[in-house]
């Protein structure tokens, strides 16, 4: 839990007879991560050797079939009609129960599913593509034609000839009133008007010698030109005439889709599950692709937990009946620390937060896992923040149901639900502490309500005996200390690490220890100018301490001291060391923002309070407004709110504190298993 989990290194060299046996006893097993040598064989003579890709006797067929499958599939999911489910209460998935059969078999029975539905179903989504560029096609021309429905003319006659023309056009009544008597004084035009909704539909029929007169007419007005189509009768008679060939055409698609959903009835099972298995095959082939080979023998390489390195190297010795050479080494941490796959090991209520951890960086093995202390943090700095008991009831209200719906089906999702369920519950206990309920909604109306210390109102809080007059600047001052506490534990942690580098094989060499060294100066005069210099203020600023009367002094010399530690820490750079100073103080100074936030939360759900107060004075709809302003100010004030303690929490996490001690730069442990998305092996 503090460190990712122990890893041993596993290189195997196995007779190429049994790669079948290896791979699928690795795969069924899900235990190991596979290591891609393949790519690490720099020498000549070493490519020469093992260069050979070993591949599997049926890898391209098993390929070839996986395409056919998904056309398969793709034709039964792009038609299929059913209605689509909520996805916010997921059913459970109904896994298809299969038999644990060979290759062979599986190669066999999809030869025959093939065989049987293949083709029909190319067909099939072949005819339907038809039906529906057809309608497409009929559609557009039925919707030119309704453009000129007015006309009540036959348009093959519109053609025009040798000697005529025929133009269709659309404009408004204001523009062809001012160019009618232009169109008129042509004496041998023809004008056929009609009205079309707002606009006048316009059919022009006039000698061919003066087209280009016409033409230049109507662009005056900007008329809309319209095509004739190349039909022969009138316009309402073609629309008739298309609208029954589209009626054909939908019963053709539909006695198509008749036939694809019956297929589906009875071979979708079965196409699925054909499909998930072809997957699970191909993702076993794939561990070859990282091995290097001979003609008769192949090298494999991989890493096991090491509670589990005995049973994987079980599994690889039985496959192969014994005839196998294993070498089970330590992973060496000179050069490939950050190679290494990292496996977290956190208690199930922590694993929404391991995704924090992961959304900053990995761990490199042998590092620190953050993870746990990342989550009592993430819990004190989001409650503080959001500091009310309403928003945090709903807020846990909220990650419950996240939980219980996706608690079968999305192992994120529901991790991510016992977060926010986590983070609601902080909410209500600092809500508690400030008597915020809906900010002071509750207080308006039970006055008694029990309250440790209100950052906007009064204080029940006595420190050392003395009552706290000023609850801000007393949070500011808790914000600060909070914010030393928690980065001087980084540097514990850098520390730590620090010496366990030393102590480790990488750093053997001097060079290496003096820097190591130097941090750990560093480190510890941060961490005694920190105290140094908060005391101090706190001294001078507030009269802390006060009964101490060589306070001040002891300070002074804790500065000294610190200064001294850094300037040895930094060497020759001692100058440009010390700028780093207000670097780190501004980091405690960070913390302020827990008080910003505090604040803020607090101060928009009064006023809230205090516009829906107002409301209830206007008369006969007071309430319902009132009821509206309190509803929708909080929710309003609940997602900005978790939106800015979410995101200042993971600052103070990714900026102040990992910047301390955490490097990332791990590779996530992947391991090498079965993944069955619609099937389950019948025991």
């Amino acid at each position: 839990m503090l460190r990712p989990v122990k890893m041993k290194k596993v290189k195997v060299i196995v007779p190429l007879d049994y790669k079948n046996d290896i791979c699928a006893r690795l795969h069924k097993l899900g235990a190991v991560h596979i290591s891609d040598i393949s790519k690490r064989i720099d020498d000549a003579e070493w490519k020469h050797l093992l260069g050979e890709k070993v591949c599997f006797d049926n890898e391209a067929a098993f390929r070839q079939y996986e395409v056919k499958l998904d056309d398969i599939n793709n034709v039964f999911s792009e038609f299929d009609d059913s209605k689509v489910k909520g996805s916010f209460f997921p059913e459970a998935q109904v896994k298809i129960k299969v038999k644990d059969v060979d290759e062979k078999e599986t190669l066999s029975t999809i030869k025959i599913l093939i065989d049987e539905i293949g083709e029909s179903m190319a067909d099939a989504h072949e005819g339907i593509e038809r039906c529906r560029e057809s309608e497409i096609e009929l559609a557009c021309e039925k919707n030119v034609l309704q453009m000129i429905s007015g006309i009540d003319a036959k348009l093959g006659e519109l053609n025009g000839s040798d000697y005529f023309c025929n133009k269709l056009f659309r404009t408004d009544a204001a523009s062809f009133d001012e160019i009618r008597p232009k169109l008129e004084s042509f004496k041998r035009i023809i004008i056929e008007r009609t009205d079309s909704g707002n606009d006048l539909l316009v059919l022009l029929t006039y000698p061919k010698e003066i087209d280009d007169t016409v033409l230049s007419t109507l662009n005056q007005i900007n008329a809309k030109i319209l095509e004739i189509p190349k039909v022969q009768n009138k316009p309402k008679d073609e629309i008739r005439k298309i609208e029954r060939k589209i009626g054909l055409l939908k019963d053709d698609e539909e006695g198509i889709l008749c036939e694809i959903r019956a297929c589906k009835n009875k071979r979708g099972e079965k196409v699925a599950a054909l499909r998930d298995e072809v997957s699970v095959i191909l993702d076993r082939y794939s561990l070859l692709s990282k091995c290097a080979g001979t003609e008769t023998s192949f090298v494999l390489e991989f890493f096991v937990s090491e509670r589990r390195e005995s049973e994987a190297i079980s599994a690889v010795k039985d496959a192969c009946f014994g005839k196998v050479i294993v070498f089970s080494v330590e992973p060496l941490l000179e050069d490939q620390a950050h190679k290494v796959p990292v496996l977290l090991d956190n208690p199930v209520f922590l694993k929404g937060f391991e995704g924090l951890t992961r959304m900053y960086s990995t761990p490199k093995y042998n590092d620190f896992d953050p993870t746990i202390l990342i989550a009592p943090a993430m819990m004190f700095f989001f409650g503080f923040m959001l500091n009310d008991v309403g928003y945090g009831l709903l807020l846990a209200l909220i990650g419950f149901l996240f939980y219980a719906a996706y608690r079968k089906v999305h192992v994120s999702r529901r991790d991510a639900g016992i977060m926010l369920v986590m983070l609601g519950v902080s909410s209500v206990f600092f809500g508690v502490i400030s008597g915020g309920y809906f900010g002071d909604a509750l207080r308006r109306v039970f006055p008694g309500i029990w309250y440790l210390i209100d950052p906007l109102g009064e204080s029940n809080l006595s420190v050392f005996g003395h009552h706290v007059e000023n609850p801000i600047i007393a949070v500011m001052i808790f914000s600060l200390v909070v914010g030393v506490v928690y980065i001087n534990i980084g540097y514990l942690l850098g520390i730590a690490d620090c010496v366990n580098k030393i102590k480790s094989v990488k750093y053997k060499r001097k060079q290496s220890i003096k820097s190591l060294e130097d941090q750990i100066v560093g480190h510890v005069g941060m961490m005694i100018f920190q105290v140094g210099l908060f005391g101090l203020f706190f001294w001078w600023k507030f009269g802390l301490f006060s009964g101490v009367s060589y306070f001040a002094t002891a300070m002074g010399a804790v500065l000294l001291l610190a200064l001294v530690m850094l300037a040895k820490s930094n060497g020759v750079q001692t100058l440009f060391g010390f700028f780093d100073v207000t670097g780190y103080v501004g980091d405690d100074l960070s913390f302020i923002r827990l008080l910003a936030l505090c604040l803020a939360t607090e101060g928009i759900a009064n006023i809230v309070n205090m516009f829906a107060g107002f409301s209830l004075n206007i008369p006969y709809i007071g309430i319902f407004v009132g009821s509206l302003i309190f509803v929708f100010g909080h929710v309003f004030n609940l997602m900005v709110g978790v939106l800015g303690a979410g995101i200042h929490s993971l600052r103070l996490q990714y900026v102040e504190f990992f910047s301390k001690f955490f490097d990332g730069g791990g590779v996530e442990f992947e391991p090498y298993s079965i993944k069955r998305k619609v099937t389950v092996v019948e025991k």
